[in-house]
């Protein structure tokens, strides 16, 4: 018989995962909220990568910017690699001369954008839903989910204090959920602006 199958089936491991669903249940499912959030801030980091990305292949006039002009690099590693790493290196080199992940909330992603064309407003509610978002993130990743100071000195609102641990509500979860569509959304029509697209 698989060992597998056999740890499955016992009842100490299964005790735990009831014990651990139930908890879920009685308090909103903040665990499942925890690894959503950090995996919707995935999606837009990685939707805002991906838009500069396609600027830069697909818009001839992305490679024009001051911003890119003035970057620096190893020459013949750039020379050697093909469009999609030149792309992926410009866009690295480009976050790091803005010192794009220093900034805070949509900041590091607009800082980027910007360069190609593709910034803009955000407004108000969104802004802060996302920078309440990427930060609760960061404490989740880094911080193993306790309340960092970085987290109340940018996010007082949600009063929370240093040491505890981070729980997120369906309500502040929906709020995450709305902001991300709310500003790929945006992003996507900044992009057919900037190509000239109908949308």
């Amino acid at each position: 018989e698989n060992r597998a199958f056999r740890v499955l089936h016992e009842a100490e491991p299964l005790d735990v995962i009831v014990r651990f669903a139930m908890a879920e249940l009685d308090s909103a499912a903040p665990y499942l909220h925890s690894i959503s959030t950090i995996r919707l801030a995935t999606i837009l980091e990685t939707a805002v990568d991906d838009s500069c990305l396609e600027a830069l292949t697909k818009r001839p006039a992305s490679w024009q910017t001051d911003a890119l002009r003035k970057l620096r690099g190893p020459l013949i590693e750039f020379a050697s690699a093909d469009e999609g790493q030149r792309a992926e290196y410009l866009l690295d080199a480009l976050a790091q001369e803005l010192r794009a992940k220093l900034k805070t909330g949509v900041g590091r992603y607009e800082a980027v954008l910007d360069a190609f064309g593709l910034g803009g407003g955000i407004h108000d509610e969104a802004r802060r839903a996302l920078l309440e978002m990427i930060e609760i993130r960061n404490c989740l990743i880094h911080r193993n989910g306790r309340v960092d100071t970085r987290l109340t000195r940018v996010c007082p609102w949600l009063q929370l204090e240093r040491g505890g641990i981070v729980g997120i509500s369906r309500k502040a979860f929906d709020a995450y959920w709305a902001a991300v569509r709310y500003y790929l959304r945006e992003i996507l029509v900044r992009w057919y602006r900037v190509m000239n697209v109908h949308a």
